[in-house]
């Protein structure tokens, strides 16, 4: 079962904003080799595992998001790795991307890259090379769809810090630049770190705004993790682990209002 909190979900719902027009919620599971070790990694050879069951919620709705993820769970009871074996749950994480998706400019684009492939197509069976004739591309079109829904927000709602630490720190004094200027946010504590998540009509248009977090917050902030390893970025692909959801096995992925209260 892939929601194992449901109030841990409903406190991310609630911050979820209303879909417009063409638009839809994004999530996917994803199998991560970085949670295993290395004998783990040579026993279930996770291969081409890293995102698989892409779905969409059409509707802001608890009951439709549910639905979707027992869809997605249900993958897990036929997909396995490349070598047969059943994907460890000590490996999955479900994502969620946090600004919605475009249909129409993801539709437009799987149509640009379908068309290529068909303008080849046709010119191999012109020319009757056969060597050249590629029906694979056709035979997986829907998962090239659906990979391209991830890629085409409408809008941008939510920018996410992402803070690939356990200091926290380093997230306190981020937090504390954002109270400053009466910046909308909350932080979702995952696995590997935090991630705090800004409402991005909250932030000021203040170009000194955006110096100071650009400028001397983040890079400060990574000058404190250097040491440790991690790093914290502005998280451009947008996806970030569900609230409610198991990550890596056995961590819970949560909504953490107060940030001072984590301990």
């Amino acid at each position: 079962m892939l929601l194992v909190d449901k109030n841990e979900f409903l406190k991310f719902y609630d911050k979820l904003y209303e879909l417009e027009k063409d638009e839809v919620f994004f999530l996917c599971l994803s199998a991560r080799n970085k949670y295993l070790t290395d004998e783990e990694r040579k026993e279930f050879s996770l291969g081409r595992t890293e995102m698989f069951g892409r779905e969409f919620v059409y509707e802001k709705s608890i009951d439709k998001f549910e639905l979707i993820l027992k869809k997605l769970d249900l993958t897990l009871e036929y997909r396995t790795t490349s070598n047969g074996s059943r994907i460890p749950d000590k490996a999955m994480v479900v994502y969620f991307n946090l600004n919605p998706t475009s249909t129409i400019k993801a539709y437009q684009a799987f149509q640009e890259e379908m068309n290529k492939e068909l303008f080849l197509l046709l010119n191999n069976i012109r020319s009757n090379n056969q060597t050249e004739m590629n029906y694979d591309r056709f035979r997986k079109s829907q998962s090239i769809l659906k990979t391209q829904f991830q890629k085409y927000p409408s809008r941008k709602v939510f920018l996410d810090i992402d803070c690939d630490t356990k200091d926290t720190s380093v997230v306190c004094g981020i937090c504390s630049f954002l109270k400053k200027y009466n910046v909308d946010y909350f932080v979702i504590q995952s696995q590997g770190g935090y991630h705090v998540i800004i409402k991005k009509d909250t932030m000021p248009k203040d170009k000194l705004f955006g110096k100071a977090l650009f400028q001397d917050i983040i890079p400060t902030a990574n000058d404190c993790v250097c040491s440790g390893g991690g790093e914290v970025i502005i998280n451009k692909n947008e996806m970030i682990p569900l609230p409610g959801t198991l990550q890596a096995g056995n961590h819970l992925v949560k909504i953490i209002d107060k940030f001072q209260e984590v301990k």
